[in-house]
Protein backbone atom coordinates (compact mmCIF):
# COMPACT_ATOMS: atom_id res chain seq x y z
CA UNK A 1 0.00 0.00 0.00
CA UNK A 2 2.81 2.51 0.73
CA UNK A 3 4.34 1.71 -2.26
CA UNK A 4 1.00 2.17 -4.09
CA UNK A 5 0.95 5.77 -2.74
CA UNK A 6 4.61 6.52 -3.27
CA UNK A 7 3.96 5.86 -7.08
CA UNK A 8 0.97 7.92 -6.99
CA UNK A 9 2.86 11.05 -5.32
CA UNK A 10 5.76 10.29 -7.99
CA UNK A 11 2.77 11.08 -10.52
CA UNK A 12 1.14 13.71 -8.84
CA UNK A 13 4.65 15.47 -8.55
CA UNK A 14 6.06 15.01 -12.51
CA UNK A 15 2.25 16.50 -13.07
CA UNK A 16 2.98 19.44 -10.99
CA UNK A 17 6.44 19.68 -12.47
CA UNK A 18 4.57 19.82 -16.14
CA UNK A 19 2.02 22.23 -15.11
CA UNK A 20 4.56 24.54 -13.82
CA UNK A 21 7.14 24.14 -16.86
CA UNK A 22 4.41 24.83 -19.16
CA UNK A 23 2.84 27.72 -17.06
CA UNK A 24 6.07 29.13 -17.13
CA UNK A 25 6.39 29.00 -20.48
CA UNK A 26 2.80 30.82 -21.18
CA UNK A 27 3.97 33.23 -18.87
CA UNK A 28 7.04 34.47 -20.79
CA UNK A 29 5.35 33.84 -24.07
CA UNK A 30 2.49 35.95 -23.74
CA UNK A 31 4.43 38.95 -21.89
CA UNK A 32 6.47 38.87 -25.32
CA UNK A 33 4.04 39.72 -27.27
CA UNK A 34 1.99 42.00 -24.83
CA UNK A 35 2.50 45.92 -25.07
CA UNK A 36 0.86 46.52 -21.37
CA UNK A 37 2.60 45.71 -18.16
CA UNK A 38 -0.77 45.54 -16.77
CA UNK A 39 -1.84 42.80 -19.04
CA UNK A 40 1.64 40.75 -18.41
CA UNK A 41 0.91 41.00 -14.49
CA UNK A 42 -2.64 40.21 -14.93
CA UNK A 43 -1.69 37.02 -17.06
CA UNK A 44 1.32 35.90 -14.61
CA UNK A 45 -1.43 36.80 -11.39
CA UNK A 46 -4.19 34.03 -13.40
CA UNK A 47 -1.25 31.53 -13.89
CA UNK A 48 -0.74 31.53 -9.76
CA UNK A 49 -4.56 30.99 -9.28
CA UNK A 50 -5.01 28.69 -11.98
CA UNK A 51 -2.98 26.33 -9.39
CA UNK A 52 -5.47 27.16 -6.83
CA UNK A 53 -8.30 26.70 -8.16
CA UNK A 54 -10.62 27.71 -6.89
CA UNK A 55 -9.17 30.78 -5.91
CA UNK A 56 -8.52 34.34 -6.56
CA UNK A 57 -5.67 37.12 -6.67
CA UNK A 58 -4.69 40.69 -6.53
CA UNK A 59 -1.15 41.83 -7.56
CA UNK A 60 0.11 45.21 -5.29
CA UNK A 61 2.52 47.75 -5.87
CA UNK A 62 4.45 49.18 -3.08
CA UNK A 63 3.67 52.52 -2.54
CA UNK A 64 5.75 55.42 -1.33
CA UNK A 65 3.65 55.86 1.45
CA UNK A 66 5.43 51.88 2.16
CA UNK A 67 1.61 50.18 1.82
CA UNK A 68 1.13 47.92 -0.79
CA UNK A 69 -1.93 48.71 -2.75
CA UNK A 70 -3.54 46.25 -5.22
CA UNK A 71 -2.74 47.27 -8.98
CA UNK A 72 -4.41 44.03 -11.13
CA UNK A 73 -6.78 41.16 -9.73
CA UNK A 74 -7.89 37.47 -10.94
CA UNK A 75 -10.04 34.24 -10.56
CA UNK A 76 -13.17 34.66 -8.38
CA UNK A 77 -14.71 36.36 -5.93
CA UNK A 78 -13.94 39.45 -8.21
CA UNK A 79 -12.59 42.22 -6.13
CA UNK A 80 -11.79 45.89 -7.38
CA UNK A 81 -7.98 45.78 -7.04
CA UNK A 82 -7.43 48.84 -5.31
CA UNK A 83 -9.30 47.80 -2.07
CA UNK A 84 -6.87 44.85 -1.08
CA UNK A 85 -3.71 46.46 0.20
CA UNK A 86 -1.06 45.23 2.64
CA UNK A 87 -0.37 47.40 5.55
CA UNK A 88 1.65 47.17 9.04
CA UNK A 89 1.53 44.10 10.43
CA UNK A 90 2.50 40.32 10.28
CA UNK A 91 2.21 39.99 6.32
CA UNK A 92 3.40 43.60 5.86
CA UNK A 93 6.53 42.42 8.12
CA UNK A 94 7.06 39.04 6.09
CA UNK A 95 7.10 40.73 2.65
CA UNK A 96 9.38 43.94 4.24
CA UNK A 97 12.23 40.93 4.97
CA UNK A 98 11.57 39.20 1.53
CA UNK A 99 9.21 35.70 2.72
CA UNK A 100 5.98 34.87 1.64
CA UNK A 101 2.93 35.43 4.45
CA UNK A 102 0.53 32.18 4.57
CA UNK A 103 -2.35 31.28 6.56
CA UNK A 104 -3.54 27.85 5.09
CA UNK A 105 -6.56 27.56 6.96
CA UNK A 106 -7.92 29.56 9.95
CA UNK A 107 -9.83 32.79 9.41
CA UNK A 108 -7.26 35.61 8.57
CA UNK A 109 -5.99 37.03 11.85
CA UNK A 110 -6.51 40.72 12.33
CA UNK A 111 -2.51 41.64 12.90
CA UNK A 112 -2.13 40.07 9.58
CA UNK A 113 -2.25 43.62 7.59
CA UNK A 114 -3.64 42.44 4.70
CA UNK A 115 -7.36 44.26 4.06
CA UNK A 116 -9.78 43.41 1.67
CA UNK A 117 -9.29 40.21 0.94
CA UNK A 118 -12.89 38.80 0.37
CA UNK A 119 -12.65 34.92 1.87
CA UNK A 120 -12.28 33.81 5.39
CA UNK A 121 -9.86 30.29 4.38
CA UNK A 122 -6.45 30.24 3.28
CA UNK A 123 -4.40 33.46 2.25
CA UNK A 124 -0.92 33.67 0.97
CA UNK A 125 0.99 37.15 0.04
CA UNK A 126 4.25 36.66 -1.59
CA UNK A 127 6.89 39.35 -2.51
CA UNK A 128 7.62 40.63 -5.42
CA UNK A 129 11.43 41.41 -5.67
CA UNK A 130 14.38 41.89 -8.47
CA UNK A 131 17.47 42.52 -7.39
CA UNK A 132 17.03 42.60 -3.78
CA UNK A 133 13.91 45.26 -4.34
CA UNK A 134 10.98 44.60 -2.73
CA UNK A 135 8.58 46.05 -5.49
CA UNK A 136 5.31 44.60 -4.44
CA UNK A 137 3.95 41.32 -3.96
CA UNK A 138 1.19 38.85 -5.03
CA UNK A 139 -1.73 37.93 -2.57
CA UNK A 140 -3.57 34.89 -3.00
CA UNK A 141 -6.80 33.03 -1.34
CA UNK A 142 -8.11 29.87 -0.88
CA UNK A 143 -11.78 29.55 -1.61
CA UNK A 144 -14.05 26.87 0.13
CA UNK A 145 -12.37 23.91 2.89
CA UNK A 146 -9.22 23.95 0.26
CA UNK A 147 -5.89 25.57 1.70
CA UNK A 148 -2.93 26.84 -0.23
CA UNK A 149 -0.66 23.77 -0.47
CA UNK A 150 3.22 23.81 -0.86
CA UNK A 151 3.60 23.12 -4.41
CA UNK A 152 0.79 26.44 -5.05
CA UNK A 153 3.24 28.38 -3.17
CA UNK A 154 6.22 27.48 -5.07
CA UNK A 155 4.38 28.17 -8.40
CA UNK A 156 3.47 30.86 -6.95
CA UNK A 157 6.83 32.05 -5.85
CA UNK A 158 8.58 31.46 -9.57
CA UNK A 159 5.49 33.78 -11.54
CA UNK A 160 6.06 36.39 -8.73
CA UNK A 161 9.99 36.57 -9.41
CA UNK A 162 9.15 37.37 -12.99
CA UNK A 163 6.31 39.79 -11.75
CA UNK A 164 9.35 41.46 -10.26
CA UNK A 165 11.31 41.74 -12.97
CA UNK A 166 8.44 42.84 -15.37
CA UNK A 167 7.91 45.79 -13.03
CA UNK A 168 11.32 46.87 -12.47
CA UNK A 169 11.93 46.28 -16.52
CA UNK A 170 8.39 48.82 -17.19
CA UNK A 171 9.87 51.14 -14.71
CA UNK A 172 13.36 51.20 -15.63
CA UNK A 173 11.51 52.01 -19.18
CA UNK A 174 9.43 54.93 -18.25
CA UNK A 175 12.32 56.47 -16.51
CA UNK A 176 13.66 56.45 -19.82
CA UNK A 177 10.76 57.40 -21.49
CA UNK A 178 9.69 60.24 -19.94
CA UNK A 179 10.82 63.73 -20.37
CA UNK A 180 12.44 65.15 -16.93
CA UNK A 181 11.15 68.59 -17.36
CA UNK A 182 7.56 68.03 -18.07
CA UNK A 183 6.77 64.36 -16.50
CA UNK A 184 4.90 63.69 -20.09
CA UNK A 185 6.26 60.51 -22.58
CA UNK A 186 9.29 62.09 -24.57
CA UNK A 187 10.48 61.47 -28.03
CA UNK A 188 11.77 58.42 -27.35
CA UNK A 189 8.43 56.88 -25.99
CA UNK A 190 6.48 58.27 -29.04
CA UNK A 191 9.11 56.93 -31.46
CA UNK A 192 8.87 53.68 -30.14
CA UNK A 193 4.96 53.86 -29.80
CA UNK A 194 4.44 54.84 -33.60
CA UNK A 195 6.83 52.31 -34.44
CA UNK A 196 5.11 49.17 -32.66
CA UNK A 197 2.05 50.68 -34.96
CA UNK A 198 3.73 50.23 -37.67
CA UNK A 199 4.67 46.79 -37.27
CA UNK A 200 1.61 45.52 -36.34
CA UNK A 201 0.23 47.22 -39.15
CA UNK A 202 -2.71 48.75 -37.38
CA UNK A 203 -5.78 49.84 -39.42
CA UNK A 204 -8.08 51.85 -37.46
CA UNK A 205 -7.99 55.53 -38.01
CA UNK A 206 -5.85 58.05 -35.39
CA UNK A 207 -4.87 61.58 -35.40
CA UNK A 208 -1.67 63.55 -34.24
CA UNK A 209 -2.09 67.23 -32.69
CA UNK A 210 1.10 68.77 -33.10
CA UNK A 211 1.41 72.05 -30.83
CA UNK A 212 4.37 74.51 -30.60
CA UNK A 213 4.84 77.39 -27.77
CA UNK A 214 4.39 80.60 -29.24
CA UNK A 215 7.72 83.28 -28.69
CA UNK A 216 9.41 81.02 -26.36
CA UNK A 217 12.30 82.52 -27.32
CA UNK A 218 10.84 85.89 -26.21
CA UNK A 219 10.04 84.64 -22.51
CA UNK A 220 13.41 83.32 -22.15
CA UNK A 221 15.46 86.99 -23.26
CA UNK A 222 13.00 88.60 -20.96
CA UNK A 223 13.21 86.37 -18.05
CA UNK A 224 15.64 83.85 -18.73
CA UNK A 225 15.82 80.51 -19.50
CA UNK A 226 13.69 79.02 -16.16
CA UNK A 227 10.82 81.72 -17.25
CA UNK A 228 11.04 79.10 -20.62
CA UNK A 229 10.80 75.62 -18.68
CA UNK A 230 7.91 77.22 -16.15
CA UNK A 231 6.29 77.88 -19.55
CA UNK A 232 6.59 74.36 -20.57
CA UNK A 233 5.48 72.45 -17.36
CA UNK A 234 2.37 74.49 -17.61
CA UNK A 235 1.60 73.59 -20.56
CA UNK A 236 2.33 69.69 -20.41
CA UNK A 237 -0.04 70.10 -17.46
CA UNK A 238 -2.89 71.54 -18.84
CA UNK A 239 -2.36 68.61 -21.71
CA UNK A 240 -2.58 66.13 -19.39
CA UNK A 241 -5.80 67.42 -17.48
CA UNK A 242 -7.49 67.97 -20.39
CA UNK A 243 -6.61 64.76 -22.88
CA UNK A 244 -8.74 61.48 -22.55
CA UNK A 245 -7.48 57.99 -21.13
CA UNK A 246 -5.99 56.83 -24.04
CA UNK A 247 -4.65 59.93 -25.58
CA UNK A 248 -0.82 59.99 -26.01
CA UNK A 249 1.05 63.20 -24.51
CA UNK A 250 4.34 63.40 -25.54
CA UNK A 251 6.98 66.75 -25.28
CA UNK A 252 8.20 66.03 -28.91
CA UNK A 253 11.29 68.21 -28.37
CA UNK A 254 12.23 72.01 -27.44
CA UNK A 255 8.95 74.08 -27.10
CA UNK A 256 6.74 70.84 -29.12
CA UNK A 257 4.50 68.83 -27.78
CA UNK A 258 2.16 65.88 -29.30
CA UNK A 259 -0.82 64.57 -28.61
CA UNK A 260 -1.85 61.18 -30.42
CA UNK A 261 -5.63 60.38 -30.54
CA UNK A 262 -6.22 56.72 -30.98
CA UNK A 263 -9.30 56.41 -33.15
CA UNK A 264 -10.00 59.56 -33.79
CA UNK A 265 -10.58 61.11 -37.06
CA UNK A 266 -9.96 64.71 -38.34
CA UNK A 267 -13.48 66.17 -36.96
CA UNK A 268 -13.08 65.54 -33.37
CA UNK A 269 -9.16 65.87 -33.17
CA UNK A 270 -9.68 69.58 -34.72
CA UNK A 271 -12.53 69.72 -31.74
CA UNK A 272 -9.51 68.55 -29.15
CA UNK A 273 -7.40 70.42 -30.20
CA UNK A 274 -9.70 73.51 -29.88
CA UNK A 275 -10.27 72.33 -26.29
CA UNK A 276 -6.65 72.44 -25.15
CA UNK A 277 -5.80 75.49 -27.38
CA UNK A 278 -8.68 77.32 -25.26
CA UNK A 279 -7.30 75.79 -21.83
CA UNK A 280 -3.97 76.85 -22.32
CA UNK A 281 -4.45 80.46 -23.23
CA UNK A 282 -7.41 81.04 -20.81
CA UNK A 283 -5.58 79.16 -17.49
CA UNK A 284 -3.51 82.00 -15.78
CA UNK A 285 0.42 82.11 -16.34
CA UNK A 286 2.05 85.15 -14.37
CA UNK A 287 4.56 85.63 -16.51
CA UNK A 288 2.07 85.27 -19.89
CA UNK A 289 1.17 89.54 -19.56
CA UNK A 290 4.86 89.97 -21.03
CA UNK A 291 3.84 87.71 -24.01
CA UNK A 292 3.45 89.85 -27.65
CA UNK A 293 0.02 88.54 -27.43
CA UNK A 294 -0.36 89.54 -23.52
CA UNK A 295 -0.94 85.52 -23.05
CA UNK A 296 0.71 82.32 -23.04
CA UNK A 297 -0.61 80.95 -26.52
CA UNK A 298 0.57 78.20 -28.66
CA UNK A 299 0.07 77.05 -32.41
CA UNK A 300 -1.49 73.92 -33.25
CA UNK A 301 -1.46 71.71 -36.51
CA UNK A 302 -3.59 68.29 -37.12
CA UNK A 303 -3.07 65.43 -39.61
CA UNK A 304 -4.61 62.01 -39.39
CA UNK A 305 -4.77 58.69 -40.75
CA UNK A 306 -5.27 57.56 -43.27
CA UNK A 307 -6.49 60.64 -45.13
CA UNK A 308 -2.94 62.53 -44.75
CA UNK A 309 -0.50 59.95 -44.61
CA UNK A 310 -0.23 56.20 -45.45
CA UNK A 311 2.16 55.34 -42.01
CA UNK A 312 2.21 56.81 -38.53
CA UNK A 313 5.76 58.77 -39.33
CA UNK A 314 4.00 60.10 -42.84
CA UNK A 315 0.95 61.42 -40.78
CA UNK A 316 3.21 63.13 -37.71
CA UNK A 317 5.11 64.98 -40.39
CA UNK A 318 2.15 65.92 -41.81
CA UNK A 319 1.04 67.63 -38.81
CA UNK A 320 4.80 69.56 -38.43
CA UNK A 321 3.42 71.00 -41.87
CA UNK A 322 -0.03 72.36 -40.43
CA UNK A 323 2.02 73.65 -37.63
CA UNK A 324 4.38 75.46 -39.51
CA UNK A 325 1.66 77.14 -41.02
CA UNK A 326 -0.57 78.34 -38.17
CA UNK A 327 2.54 80.10 -37.48
CA UNK A 328 3.37 81.47 -40.82
CA UNK A 329 -0.55 82.71 -40.27
CA UNK A 330 -0.03 85.12 -37.43
CA UNK A 331 0.07 82.12 -34.65
CA UNK A 332 -1.77 81.05 -31.65
CA UNK A 333 -4.53 79.23 -33.99
CA UNK A 334 -5.49 75.62 -34.79
CA UNK A 335 -4.66 74.14 -38.86
CA UNK A 336 -5.88 71.36 -39.97
CA UNK A 337 -3.51 69.57 -42.52
CA UNK A 338 -4.08 69.99 -46.02
CA UNK A 339 -1.98 69.21 -49.45
CA UNK A 340 0.63 71.46 -50.74
CA UNK A 341 1.72 73.08 -47.22
CA UNK A 342 5.26 70.62 -47.68
CA UNK A 343 6.68 74.04 -49.69
CA UNK A 344 5.89 76.61 -47.22
CA UNK A 345 7.20 74.54 -44.52
CA UNK A 346 11.35 74.42 -45.43
CA UNK A 347 10.65 78.25 -45.34
CA UNK A 348 9.30 78.91 -42.31
CA UNK A 349 11.21 75.78 -40.19
CA UNK A 350 14.42 77.40 -40.89
CA UNK A 351 13.47 81.27 -40.12
CA UNK A 352 11.60 79.16 -36.41
CA UNK A 353 15.31 77.89 -35.47
CA UNK A 354 17.51 81.15 -36.59
CA UNK A 355 15.50 83.98 -37.21
CA UNK A 356 17.71 84.78 -40.92
CA UNK A 357 18.63 82.73 -43.72
CA UNK A 358 22.21 82.92 -44.82
CA UNK A 359 21.94 86.45 -46.85
CA UNK A 360 24.45 85.14 -49.74
CA UNK A 361 23.00 82.34 -50.88
CA UNK A 362 18.94 82.48 -49.66
CA UNK A 363 19.57 78.63 -47.87
CA UNK A 364 18.98 78.04 -44.43
CA UNK A 365 22.65 78.23 -42.09
CA UNK A 366 24.66 75.95 -40.11
CA UNK A 367 22.80 76.58 -36.52
CA UNK A 368 19.73 75.11 -39.00
CA UNK A 369 21.77 71.90 -40.70
CA UNK A 370 23.01 70.79 -37.53
CA UNK A 371 19.41 70.91 -35.53
CA UNK A 372 17.43 69.46 -38.65
CA UNK A 373 20.24 67.08 -39.29
CA UNK A 374 20.27 65.62 -35.62
CA UNK A 375 16.74 65.61 -35.77
CA UNK A 376 16.50 63.45 -39.47
CA UNK A 377 19.02 61.10 -37.47
CA UNK A 378 16.81 60.56 -34.61
CA UNK A 379 13.97 59.58 -37.12
CA UNK A 380 16.12 57.57 -38.71
CA UNK A 381 16.97 55.88 -35.89
CA UNK A 382 13.72 54.91 -34.74
CA UNK A 383 11.87 54.42 -37.74
CA UNK A 384 14.58 52.43 -39.30
CA UNK A 385 15.23 54.06 -42.46
CA UNK A 386 18.37 55.45 -44.23
CA UNK A 387 19.70 58.85 -44.69
CA UNK A 388 22.20 60.44 -46.77
CA UNK A 389 23.96 63.87 -46.80
CA UNK A 390 25.72 64.85 -49.45
CA UNK A 391 28.56 67.91 -49.17
CA UNK A 392 29.04 70.18 -52.37
CA UNK A 393 31.87 72.63 -52.32
CA UNK A 394 33.09 74.90 -55.36
CA UNK A 395 36.36 74.34 -56.63
CA UNK A 396 39.06 76.90 -57.14
CA UNK A 397 36.53 80.02 -55.93
CA UNK A 398 39.38 82.02 -55.08
CA UNK A 399 40.21 81.94 -58.45
CA UNK A 400 36.98 83.28 -59.35
CA UNK A 401 37.06 86.06 -56.53
CA UNK A 402 40.34 87.45 -58.34
CA UNK A 403 39.61 87.24 -61.71
CA UNK A 404 35.89 88.34 -61.20
CA UNK A 405 35.63 90.28 -58.17
CA UNK A 406 33.59 89.57 -55.01
CA UNK A 407 30.35 89.73 -56.40
CA UNK A 408 30.93 88.01 -59.24
CA UNK A 409 31.74 84.58 -56.24
CA UNK A 410 28.88 85.34 -54.57
CA UNK A 411 26.63 85.57 -57.99
CA UNK A 412 28.16 81.74 -58.54
CA UNK A 413 27.18 80.43 -54.91
CA UNK A 414 23.82 81.74 -55.28
CA UNK A 415 23.20 80.07 -59.07
CA UNK A 416 24.53 76.72 -57.59
CA UNK A 417 22.46 76.80 -54.48
CA UNK A 418 19.53 77.21 -57.24
CA UNK A 419 21.00 74.05 -58.63
CA UNK A 420 21.07 72.21 -55.82
CA UNK A 421 17.71 73.09 -54.51
CA UNK A 422 16.24 71.94 -58.57
CA UNK A 423 17.73 69.09 -58.52
CA UNK A 424 17.19 67.74 -54.95
CA UNK A 425 13.14 69.21 -54.70
CA UNK A 426 13.05 70.22 -51.14
CA UNK A 427 14.81 73.57 -50.29
CA UNK A 428 14.53 72.76 -46.57
CA UNK A 429 17.13 69.97 -46.81
CA UNK A 430 19.10 72.19 -48.43
CA UNK A 431 22.19 74.33 -46.33
CA UNK A 432 24.80 76.28 -46.54
CA UNK A 433 27.50 74.34 -44.03
CA UNK A 434 30.49 76.37 -43.89
CA UNK A 435 32.71 78.71 -46.12
CA UNK A 436 31.64 77.78 -50.04
CA UNK A 437 30.31 74.43 -48.70
CA UNK A 438 26.47 73.18 -49.86
CA UNK A 439 24.78 70.17 -47.57
CA UNK A 440 22.10 68.38 -48.47
CA UNK A 441 19.78 65.77 -46.56
CA UNK A 442 18.52 63.00 -48.02
CA UNK A 443 15.88 61.56 -45.55
CA UNK A 444 14.79 57.92 -47.25
CA UNK A 445 17.75 57.58 -49.56
CA UNK A 446 20.75 54.86 -49.62
CA UNK A 447 23.76 56.17 -50.43
CA UNK A 448 23.81 55.25 -53.75
CA UNK A 449 20.86 57.55 -54.83
CA UNK A 450 22.67 60.29 -52.95
CA UNK A 451 25.55 59.35 -55.71
CA UNK A 452 23.83 59.68 -58.34
CA UNK A 453 22.20 63.14 -57.28
CA UNK A 454 26.11 64.17 -56.95
CA UNK A 455 26.84 63.34 -60.05
CA UNK A 456 23.72 65.04 -61.85
CA UNK A 457 24.76 68.19 -59.81
CA UNK A 458 28.37 68.07 -61.02
CA UNK A 459 27.49 67.67 -64.47
CA UNK A 460 25.44 70.22 -64.81
CA UNK A 461 27.08 72.70 -62.71
CA UNK A 462 30.49 71.96 -64.97
CA UNK A 463 27.83 72.77 -68.32
CA UNK A 464 26.96 75.45 -67.23
CA UNK A 465 28.29 79.00 -68.29
CA UNK A 466 27.85 81.61 -65.64
CA UNK A 467 27.36 85.33 -67.21
CA UNK A 468 25.24 87.43 -65.74
CA UNK A 469 26.79 89.33 -62.83
CA UNK A 470 30.08 88.18 -63.40
CA UNK A 471 30.51 90.15 -66.75
CA UNK A 472 28.74 93.04 -66.00
CA UNK A 473 30.33 94.29 -62.86
CA UNK A 474 33.56 95.27 -64.71
CA UNK A 475 35.74 92.01 -63.86
CA UNK A 476 39.45 92.28 -64.52
CA UNK A 477 38.39 89.14 -66.82
CA UNK A 478 35.54 89.33 -69.38
CA UNK A 479 33.77 86.33 -70.54
CA UNK A 480 31.96 83.09 -69.30
CA UNK A 481 33.36 82.05 -65.72
CA UNK A 482 33.29 78.23 -66.18
CA UNK A 483 33.05 76.16 -63.04
CA UNK A 484 33.61 72.65 -61.15
CA UNK A 485 32.14 71.05 -57.79
CA UNK A 486 33.16 68.64 -55.95
CA UNK A 487 31.01 66.62 -53.46
CA UNK A 488 31.64 63.99 -51.12
CA UNK A 489 28.79 61.60 -49.80
CA UNK A 490 28.14 59.43 -46.15
CA UNK A 491 24.94 57.75 -45.21
CA UNK A 492 23.50 56.57 -41.67
CA UNK A 493 23.36 54.24 -40.34
CA UNK A 494 26.05 52.34 -42.38
CA UNK A 495 28.87 55.36 -42.03
CA UNK A 496 28.15 57.29 -38.68
CA UNK A 497 26.46 57.12 -35.61
CA UNK A 498 25.20 60.61 -35.27
CA UNK A 499 24.64 63.83 -36.90
CA UNK A 500 27.76 65.32 -36.34
CA UNK A 501 29.53 61.94 -37.03
CA UNK A 502 27.39 61.89 -40.75
CA UNK A 503 28.89 65.48 -41.34
CA UNK A 504 32.50 64.91 -40.63
CA UNK A 505 32.31 61.64 -42.69
CA UNK A 506 30.93 63.80 -45.64
CA UNK A 507 33.27 66.41 -45.50
CA UNK A 508 36.08 63.67 -45.50
CA UNK A 509 34.91 62.24 -48.56
CA UNK A 510 34.77 66.03 -49.80
CA UNK A 511 38.30 66.35 -49.00
CA UNK A 512 39.81 63.25 -51.06
CA UNK A 513 37.77 65.00 -53.93
CA UNK A 514 39.79 67.97 -53.36
CA UNK A 515 43.20 66.18 -53.17
CA UNK A 516 43.06 64.51 -56.08
CA UNK A 517 42.01 67.62 -58.76
CA UNK A 518 38.06 68.37 -57.60
CA UNK A 519 35.29 68.36 -60.03
CA UNK A 520 34.08 64.79 -58.77
CA UNK A 521 31.97 62.70 -56.43
CA UNK A 522 33.32 60.85 -53.75
CA UNK A 523 31.70 58.22 -51.12
CA UNK A 524 33.19 57.65 -47.55
CA UNK A 525 34.75 54.50 -46.71
CA UNK A 526 36.51 53.56 -43.68
CA UNK A 527 39.73 53.84 -46.39
CA UNK A 528 39.65 57.56 -46.87
CA UNK A 529 40.48 58.05 -42.81
CA UNK A 530 42.81 55.62 -43.00
CA UNK A 531 44.72 57.21 -45.69
CA UNK A 532 44.24 60.55 -43.91
CA UNK A 533 46.19 59.57 -40.87
CA UNK A 534 49.86 60.62 -40.85
CA UNK A 535 52.51 57.40 -41.24
CA UNK A 536 54.53 56.34 -38.27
Amino acid sequence: MARRDTRKSRTRDRTDATYRYFAVKAAIEGLASSDEMDAGLQLLLGLAVDAMEPAGGVTLFREPGEAFVGRVSAGKPAVLPGTVQVVQGDAYDALVAGRPFVVRRPRLALDAGIVGVPVKGGVAAVPLVFRNELLGAMVLWQRGSGSINDRALEHAGVLAQIAGALIAMEQSGLAARTDELTGVQNYRALAEHLGARARRRQDSPFSVIMLEVDDLRHLNNIHGHQAGNKSLRHVSDILKQNARANDYVTRFGGDEFVILLSGAGKEPALQAASRFKSAISGAPFDLGQTQPSGRLTVSMGVASFPEDGSSPEEVLQKADEAVYKSKMDGKDRITAYTAGMTSMSGEYQGRKILGTVEPVTGLYDKTYMLEQLAFQVRLARHFDRPLSLLVLDVDAMERVNDEYGGSAGDHVLREIALMVVRAHGDASFVCKSQGDEIAVMMPGAFTAEAMQLAERIRGEVESEDFYGEAVKSGAKAQGPVRITVSLGVAGFPQHATSGQDLLLKAQLALERTKQVGGNRCQEYSPDLRAADEPSR
